[in-house]
């Protein structure tokens, strides 16, 4: 059951059925079917604050997409610096220039009549995946979504198809190819989007050498020119010397409707080296000192973003590890920006413009070993035409095999000459394991940007093997008004049948 408060509205409860089936093909090879499923007991994204002006990912917690799941979602282009410390699942997204397939766009549809973006009911799911021998994986997927004709949604069948052939011993090539097909379009709307892609992932015997090579093709009603992407990373990791060379072009016509694709009509380098030193004494494990350069290029334009500057990085014998940047940006604003991300009626940087800033970060991550971890990653200086003071942090205490508590902060102050504004998003989190059966989750969310406060408690009885009860509860306040916006309680039912 749920209850707008904001609009005035409530749905009756609703009482649904639902199915999966595992089949096992092969020793190796598996088909998973889902009938009228319900991702409602899924676990609530952890909230961040959006600086940039592109869209970001989230990772995707549905079980039926997660197994194989590389498989689908291993393809496109990621930018990532080789010494920057693992957050611990705290990735906001930014560091994905595209993907092909991108699952968590599956259920998810423009509702026109209010202009937001709501769930969308999948009517069923099949996908077969796994090994057939011990060099070939194949994966298949097919989903149906619903048509909701209030709000002017169609009907979307989403097709995939991925094979990967084990090459030179530990590298592959793989293929894919994705068809987003619109069941009855309306006049003018598009029918269907399609994606074709080759890729070479490479990894040498002796660990030396990575990368990958890539060419995708979109195919659309309207074929647009320019509807390709392609690609090149090579990594060299050695003892003394770490070096990387990446670079990314895609066309202006490139369209992935069921990926993920911020930007598009771009040329981009990422070419990153540095030299590792091994101290003999003391409670440093390794120091490295380089360059890092990230730069994108827009035809007619020139340079639209650069972050370029030396970076030190300390790996330390108890496995924290620190990584130090002095950075140089560029931005071209092409489109308006709220660069104080205010969502109110305030001046905002306009288009056309360039702005040179220069800032220094840090990304610091303790002892995971400990009781109590913590991850760090602070940022100050300029900011466009002002500054910034950033803070992301996440705290954990384990106390096992019971509980753990999980603390996530993220603090943006935003000084611009066309205003200023402090956002911040507070996160604690508690998981509790009373015994090997019952489990309770808890995540509070305090969001100042959208002035909202979120509540989400889960409780999990696991009666039988694989089979469990939920009851989940949600809240959704308005903290500048002070109100309700809606509420929701979820109660499911799963029961697994072994035939």
């Amino acid at each position: 059951m749920s209850i707008n408060y904001k609009s005035k509205t409530y749905s009756k409860s609703r009482f649904g059925i639902g199915g999966d089936a595992k089949i096992g093909v092969t020793s190796g090879l598996n088909l998973d079917l889902t009938v009228n499923p319900d991702f409602s007991t899924v676990e609530v994204d952890r909230q961040v604050i959006n600086l940039s002006r592109f869209d970001i990912t989230f990772p995707e917690q549905r079980q039926f997409f997660l197994e194989n799941s590389d498989l689908f979602t291993g393809f496109g282009s990621y930018n990532i610096n080789p010494y920057v410390p693992s957050s611990g699942g705290l990735s906001s997204g930014n560091n994905q220039i595209f993907t092909p397939f991108f699952s968590r766009r599956v259920g998810i549809a423009f509702d026109s009549t209010t202009g937001t973006t709501v769930q969308n009911p999948i009517l069923y799911g099949a996908r077969l995946s796994g090994k057939i021998d011990d060099n070939w994986r194949v994966g298949l997927l097919n989903i149906m979504t619903a048509r909701d004709e209030e709000k002017d949604i169609n009907s979307v069948n989403y097709s995939v198809g991925t094979i990967q052939r084990r090459v030179f011993g530990r590298s592959n090539i793989a293929g894919i190819f994705v068809n987003n097909q619109v069941i009855n379009p309306e006049a003018g709307e598009s029918g269907f989007n399609r994606i074709g892609g080759l890729e070479y992932n490479h990894q040498s015997l002796d660990n030396h050498w990575t990368g990958k090579a890539y060419y995708h093709q979109s195919f659309s009603d309207v074929q647009q020119q320019g509807s390709n992407t392609y690609g090149v990373t090579a990594n060299y990791i050695s003892r003394g010397f770490t070096a990387k060379w990446q670079h990314d072009f895609m066309g202006k016509g490139f369209e992935a409707v069921s990926g993920f694709v911020p930007r598009n009509d771009f040329f981009h380098i990422n070419p990153t080296a540095g030299v590792n030193l091994y101290p003999k004494k003391g409670s440093i494990n390794r120091l490295s000192f380089g360059l890092a350069w990230d730069q994108y290029f827009k035809p007619k334009i020139g340079t639209t973003d650069l972050q370029a500057g030396p970076f030190v990085s300390l790996a330390f014998r108890n496995s924290a590890n620190i990584l130090l940047q002095v950075n140089r940006n560029y931005t071209y604003l092409f489109s308006n920006f709220d660069a104080l991300r205010s969502n109110k009626e305030l001046p905002i940087l306009t288009k056309g413009n360039g702005y040179t800033y220069h800032n220094v970060s840090a990304t610091f991550v303790t002892d995971r070993r400990k009781r109590l971890t913590a991850f760090l990653q602070p940022l100050i200086g300029q900011y466009f035409n002002g500054n910034i003071y950033s803070l992301n942090t996440s705290l954990t205490y384990r106390m096992q095999p019971y509980a753990l508590a999980t603390l996530n902060v993220a603090y943006n102050k935003i000084n611009l000459k066309e205003g200023q504004n402090t956002i911040f998003v507070v996160g604690p989190r508690m998981e509790v394991t009373f015994s090997k059966s019952l489990f309770w989750t808890t995540y509070v969310q305090y969001n100042t940007q959208f002035d909202n406060l979120n509540i989400n408690s889960r409780f999990q009885w696991r009666f039988a093997p694989v089979s469990d009860f939920f009851l989940v509860y949600s809240d959704n306040y308005d903290t500048e008004l002070g109100g309700v916006k809606n509420r929701t309680i979820v109660a499911k039912l799963t029961y697994w049948l072994n035939l």
